[in-house]
């Protein structure tokens, strides 16, 4: 039966300061076999909150409305102009955390070392990532990335936030009521930092003595954001017109019995939900239940969720103490498939005969501006899978792996680009990336590549042009991701921006990739690109050429 183990970092303490990015692993010589393809890095964050607003002078909060804040984590480039302003780029990859990288053997020597992982598996898994799995949140770095104005779709944040005014009698701040509050787990899996990990599924630790992982993270670029939407008021409905989730039905009395310490209430509309897990709602959630109108109104009062069932249009509902029959009032048919929510108290004592509770919302106000928000990286470690395999593994395994070529030139505007870059032996093929600098890991909207051209030993590959984005282009693409053996999902070559006010990822921006598929062979070779700027661009001066090759250790 296979093992997990968890191997803790060697600095065992890390920030998102920048000043605490190194990490390093030991895995012990003779300490069994290991799946590396199926280990991960495991970096656990957590996020604490506080109101620094300051009291006014009559005791109340300035500026601190009711909210429930809806908290996410980003990947976010330093730089104040990213994609014409777009600093939030959804990564397709959780490895864009690593900037650089290596592993290395005390009986083999240096496995794989690695620089500028972030920029590699940024763009290159752009291609291998599809739009589903990046709104399915690949390994933890982002939360789900789209969300409609009109979805019941459940958003499940790793802390959430209630707080209310201080009353105008209070003198100390209003600090948050923790709903959830628990740490969030990125991902980051070993093949897509180091390629010798996808080959790597029985490494005999016998064999290879022991090995050191050290890597250079960019914890700095974890930023937490948060949905400045109403979660409950100004999203979650099935279809235009019809009323919020967070509406819920006015509560009459006309039974002829008075009602006393309600604590349920029901949704306005069935919002077509199959089922209780589309709902945003979950028990433990905290909630304000307010109301608008009516002859007894209900104080505002932040209360906990602690059932949710799919009213079936029959049975009886108990409201509070005393008991609406069905097919009166509330309990009706008509009301079948509708969210019937309970909460942890009454918020109304009583209501009495032929009088109502009219306009009963949960609410989920907009952030107030003082409220801030501090991430914390608690451990960084690295997550093992041993396998049965003493005496089976390979004395040494065949894999590919990636040297990198930073080069720079003189900016240029509307000019001609020509570049020449050796080719090792054994490479079957070559990525070039250009940024406008080398800390960004993304391309650049003012860096638009209109057509290129490419020789390989003075030998051209296409007899004409190459347009970014032709089929030509995309083919060359797709022949480079099979020779270095990962899935062809998208040929969008996008990117896919995160809108920091409401989780909306709606806004694209064009990737510059160029893919080389080269005839291996084991003697060096040249290559040559020519580049073309669309006119009126200018590119900036750095080429990033990853050059994928085989090797064995």
């Amino acid at each position: 039966m296979d093992k997990i183990i968890r191997i803790s970092s060697v600095q065992g303490e890390h920030d998102i300061l920048g000043n605490k990015n190194l990490v390093d692993y030991h895995i012990n010589a003779n300490s069994g076999v290991y799946n590396l393809r199926d280990s991960y890095i495991s970096v656990n964050v957590s996020n604490t909150f506080k109101n620094d607003t300051a009291i006014n002078t009559t005791g109340h909060v300035k500026g601190n409305t009711d909210h429930e804040r809806i908290v996410f984590l980003n990947y976010k480039e330093n730089a104040t102009q990213r994609f014409v302003g777009a600093q939030f780029i959804v990564p397709p990859s959780t490895a864009v955390i690593v900037k650089n990288a290596q592993m290395v053997s005390s009986t083999k020597g240096m496995i794989e070392s690695i620089r500028r992982v972030d920029m590699l598996r940024a763009n290159q898994y752009s291609y291998v990532r599809n739009q589903e799995q990046l709104s399915s949140n690949v390994n933890g770095l982002l939360l789900t990335t789209e969300y409609g104005q009109n979805t019941c779709e459940s958003r499940q944040p790793y802390t959430e936030c209630v707080n209310i005014d201080q009353s105008a009698t209070s003198t100390t701040d209003g600090q948050p009521v923790s709903s959830i509050y628990r740490d969030h787990e990125i991902r980051i899996p070993l093949q897509e930092v180091f390629n010798f990990c996808q080959y790597a599924d029985m490494y005999d630790s016998a064999v290879y003595g022991q090995t050191h992982i050290n890597l250079e993270c960019q914890f700095d670029k974890l930023v937490a954001g948060q949905s400045n939407s109403n979660l409950l008021t100004t999203r979650y409905r099935a279809t235009t017109g019809e009323s919020f989730l967070g509406d819920m039905q006015d509560l009459p009395n006309t039974t002829g019995n008075n009602l006393t310490l309600i604590n349920k209430a029901m949704t306005q509309n069935s919002y077509g939900l199959d089922g209780i897990e589309l709902s945003p709602f979950y028990i433990g959630m905290k909630v304000k239940l307010d109301n608008s109108a009516g002859a007894n109104n209900v104080v505002a009062k932040i209360t906990t969720i602690t059932s949710i069932v799919i009213y079936d249009g029959v049975s009886d509902i108990k409201f509070g103490a005393e008991t609406v029959p069905s097919g009166t009032d509330l309990a009706i048919g008509a009301n079948k498939g509708k969210l019937l929510l309970e909460f942890d108290g009454s918020y109304l004592d009583a209501l009495a005969n032929g009088a109502n509770a009219n306009g009963l919302k949960l609410t989920t106000h907009d952030l107030g501006g003082n409220d801030t928000q501090t991430l914390t990286i608690q451990n960084v470690d690295l997550v093992m899978k041993m396998v049965r395999g003493e005496g089976q593994a390979p004395k040494q395994i065949e894999y590919n792996k990636f040297d990198l070529e930073e080069d720079s030139f003189a900016i240029v505007q509307d000019k001609i680009l020509n570049r020449y870059y050796d080719i090792p032996p054994n490479c079957d093929s070559i990525w070039l990336l250009l940024t406008r600098n080398q800390t960004y890991a993304f391309g650049d909207d003012n860096e638009k590549i209109d057509k290129y051209r490419i020789t390989i030993d003075n030998v051209e590959l296409s007899n004409r042009d190459i347009q970014m984005h032709s089929q030509l282009h995309k083919n060359l693409v797709a022949e480079c991701l099979e020779r270095q053996g990962l899935p062809l999902r998208s040929l969008n070559e996008q990117f896919t921006q995160w809108n920091f006010n409401d989780g909306v990822s709606s806004v694209k921006h064009d990737s510059f990739i160029i893919g080389v598929p080269v005839p291996n062979k084991p003697m060096n070779q040249k290559l040559g690109i020519e580049i073309h700027p669309v006119t009126g661009d200018t590119l900036k001066g750095f080429i990033s050429v990853y050059k994928h090759r085989m090797a064995v250790v």
